[in-house]
């Protein structure tokens, strides 16, 4: 009973919420949710919510959007870190390739390696984004990455696709094909080591969730999820 209490109590200091859009808003613990085990689907959805178990918070202020992914936190987190001005944007394979010559000369020569295709899926304040881009396939090696170019430096998030299964390379059933829309930048904040982006990426069956936070020329993971949501 101890420990529970203990755990209620350092529940009770998340206070905050940063949701798509950077916008931050006021959560309150409300309790422990039991579930039901044998009724829970396993689905992270708003049909089988009351069914799965866990901590139970509620919105103070403000309104989110089903599906929507927060980050939930104490406030002293967000007191340390500042939003930054950002405007996702939908990147679709179909769209072609929408990148400068010139980032894509700076990214291929990082990498020392071609490009195959670049999308913008972020606009972060005036002059920086995040981009997702392909690399040239060498043998059997298949490589995608996010890539944030933030104040002339780019810093890399790698995606290795698994090119001995043909129609799963990246994702689950994608057909080996790259899509670049199933990325969406749910925020981005300055934090006190540096820029750190909520990045969601969607497959057939469900959403890997990260914060990544910038350090050099990588993009390193601090916290992840996973999302199952069909079949």
């Amino acid at each position: 009973r101890d420990v529970a209490r203990a755990a209620e109590r350092e529940e009770a200091r998340v206070q905050q919420a940063l949701c798509p859009g950077n916008e931050l808003l006021t959560v309150q613990f409300t309790g422990i949710q039991a579930g039901d085990a044998k009724r829970d689907t396993g689905r992270a959805s708003s049909q089988n919510f009351a069914r799965q178990a866990g901590q139970l918070f509620g919105l103070t202020d403000g309104e989110v959007t089903d599906g929507d992914v927060c980050l939930l936190a104490p406030p002293e987190f967000f007191r340390a870190r500042e939003p930054l001005p950002v405007e996702p944007l939908l990147a679709r394979e179909d769209q072609g390739d929408e990148c400068s010559e010139t980032l894509r000369g700076r990214i291929a020569a990082a990498r020392k390696r071609p490009l195959a295709g670049c999308w913008p899926v972020a606009v972060i304040g005036d002059e920086d984004g995040a981009y997702v881009v392909l690399f040239e396939r060498r043998g059997p090696d298949a490589l995608a990455a996010l890539v944030l170019d933030r104040g002339g430096r780019l810093a890399f998030r790698d995606y290795p696709g698994n090119t001995t299964d043909a129609s799963s390379v990246w994702r689950v059933d994608d057909g080996g094909v790259f899509d670049p829309g199933a990325f969406d930048i749910l925020f981005v904040i300055e934090g006190p080591q540096g820029v750190e982006l909520g990045v969601e990426w969607a497959g057939a069956e469900g959403a890997n969730v990260t914060l990544l936070q910038a350090d050099g020329a990588l993009l390193r993971e601090r916290l992840a999820a996973y999302f199952y949501r069909a079949p």
